[in-house]
């Protein structure tokens, strides 16, 4: 590991000349030694350390060497500055011993410091170990947020009274009123463009100094580690021992936060929302508000499931449905995609044409995808997930059943779980329910109707379903079943006296209804037994 002679400076704290030797303006050593008669190492990759005189009397210095003085010598002429080049002199009178151990002490604790970030790392202890580990070191207060500006860590021993920090501490985000100080300065787009890291003297979002890595990924900016010079002032050492916590924070990065195919700011929100870890309005909104998402919109979602995920192209088909769909947040979520659609506005693309579109690059996969119904708060998302699940759920068990009462529009592979609601509270009813569900009246109803059914051949169980799909309209009924209307009432009544009831009270129509429903349930799965 190699250590800058900026920090080692900032490190030592004590006044000091320097002369550049017109090299490497920031040279970097891997060890520090005393310089002797015969063997010491000059090859530039080590701090010497010496009286004045001995490195004035160095025969023949090549560039790239740096030695580390006291001052043994009153000033002559011969300290020209061909003679002090690559020489640092201390200004403070001290024994040369001491210099030399506060110099290995210095290595021994970064060096040490990088050692355990890098084992940390090896270990996969996370980001806030990391900052745990760095907080002696560092001695600043850090914060490191997720694209949303979601808190992920910070140095829990370094107290912090700047108003933004404390609230960000607090609440575990970022305000809407900081957020909005972001905007006014255009914070955001500096985050979007600097790859380096960032400076910032103004004290427009904090009453400190700050610096800040911003890591991007394919779309945007992923990781935010930002450096406030609360305790220690900014300088170049400081600057240095950052840049090493980057360097280890990088790997986990890398992993966590892919660069291919997806946003990662909408990724980490669309994730957080669906994982439960929001835990309120305002912060939903404010989060949403950092990444360009309304919290207050018309969207909609499609859940696309792939049933041989192993050997789908998910990055290459995020990439391509990103640039197909207009309007929408497309993301992965445990090997599926997810469309997050956005209708509110002028000219935005339908339902169906999106689902066109999507089909445009889905052409020739294996892909089940289910529509939730519309919503327009975000917070809703994760029941808009469920929605989407259970439609693909049902509409591939009621696909083959081979009762049918139920006519459930054809979308191909496409599920609306407005089709399939009732379906998926009469599966949620058995669920539930068991065996118990056979000592009910839609079931015994359902029972006495298709036996009757066998035994005369009649055809009972559709002329109730088509009389209560149609209102109990005797004449759109008859014209359905193009049977006679007296002959329509006539089974009619004929059912009632059957099950003991009368169609016209609405709780037995509606269990009737239920039952017709989890009569066709239980025979998909028949049929998937067989």
């Amino acid at each position: 590991m190699e250590i800058s002679l900026k920090l080692i400076l900032d490190e030592l704290g004590y006044e000091y000349e320097l002369h550049e030797d017109g090299g490497d303006p920031h040279p970097r050593f891997e060890s520090v030694e005393f310089l002797a008669a015969s063997g010491s190492d000059l090859s530039g990759r080590t701090l010497l350390v010496c009286p004045l005189s001995e490195a004035l009397a160095l025969p023949e210095r090549g560039r790239g060497l740096y030695f580390l003085c006291v001052r043994d010598r009153m000033v002559d002429e011969r300290e020209t500055p061909e003679a002090m080049r690559g020489i640092l002199v201390i200004r403070r009178n001290m024994d040369l011993r001491e210099l030399f151990n506060e110099i290995q002490r210095i290595f021994a604790r970064i060096g040490g410091w990088v050692l355990d970030m890098q084992s940390s790392v090896a270990k996969n202890e996370g980001i806030r170990q990391l900052i745990a580990l760095s907080e002696a070191v560092i001695g600043n207060h850090i914060a490191v947020m997720d694209p949303t500006f979601k808190l992920l860590a910070f140095t829990e021993n370094v107290d912090i009274d700047d108003p933004a920090s404390k609230a960000l501490i607090e609440l575990g985000y970022h305000t809407e009123e900081t957020m909005e100080r972001f905007k006014l300065h255009r914070r955001f787009e500096q985050y979007e463009k600097e790859e380096n890291i960032i400076v910032s003297d103004d004290y427009a979002a904090s009453r400190y100094v700050t610096v800040k890595k911003v890591f991007h990924n394919r779309d945007s900016y992923s990781v935010i580690v930002v450096m406030l010079c609360n305790v220690k002032p900014l300088s170049d050492g400081l600057l240095d021992l950052f840049a090493l916590l980057i360097d280890a924070m990088e790997i986990y990065v890398k992993r966590d936060y892919p660069a291919d195919g997806e946003s990662g700011a909408v990724t980490a929100l669309i994730h957080d929302l669906l994982e439960m870890r929001i835990e309120s309005l305002d912060e939903a909104r404010s989060r949403a508000a950092s990444v360009g998402l309304a919290a207050l919109s018309d969207y909609d979602l499609f859940l696309i499931h792939f049933e041989d995920t192993m050997n789908i192209p998910l990055n290459r088909l995020l990439q391509r449905l990103s640039g197909a769909i207009p309007r929408a947040y497309i993301v992965s979520w445990q090997r599926d995609i997810l469309i997050l659609n956005l209708y509110e506005g002028v000219r935005v693309l339908d339902r169906e044409a999106r689902m066109a579109l999507a089909d445009g690059v889905l052409t020739g996969l294996d892909a089940d995808c289910g529509v939730s119904a519309r919503f327009e708060e975000l917070c809703n998302l994760p029941a808009a997930f469920e929605q989407a699940e259970n439609a693909i759920r049902l509409g591939v068990r009621l696909r083959d059943r081979e009762t049918i009462y139920t006519e459930i529009p054809d979308h191909g592979p496409w599920f609306f779980f407005e089709d399939y609601a009732l379906f998926h509270q009469a599966s949620l009813y058995l669920a539930q329910c068991g065996e118990g569900y056979r000592n009910t009246f839609a079931f015994s109803a359902i029972c006495t109707l298709a036996d009757n059914d066998r035994a005369r051949n009649t055809s009972w169980l559709c002329i109730l379903f088509t009389y209560l799909q149609c209102e109990r309209r005797a004449t759109e009924t008859c014209a359905r079943l193009h049977m006679h209307r007296n002959t329509v009432l006539y089974h009619i009544r004929r059912i009632e006296e059957a099950l003991s009831v009368s169609l016209d009270d609405p709780e037995v129509r509606l269990r009737l209804l239920m039952g017709y429903k989890i009569l066709e349930l239980e025979s998909a799965d028949s049929a998937e037994a067989r």
